[in-house]
């Protein structure tokens, strides 16, 4: 079995799709296999 290596990108794209493509393809440029993502926004995180 291929261990895969996994790029954390988080929230680091601030919701600009233009941006996450950025992290992608520097995760790719670098090795990575795959890359992880989060969206949220702070005002549904508190009350």
């Amino acid at each position: 079995m291929k261990t895969l290596i996994i790029a954390e990108a988080g929230v680091n794209h601030n919701g600009d799709i233009s941006l996450a493509r950025q992290l992608i393809d520097v995760a790719a440029d670098v090795g990575a296999d795959l890359v992880k993502f989060q969206t949220f926004t702070a005002d549904k995180l508190l009350t």
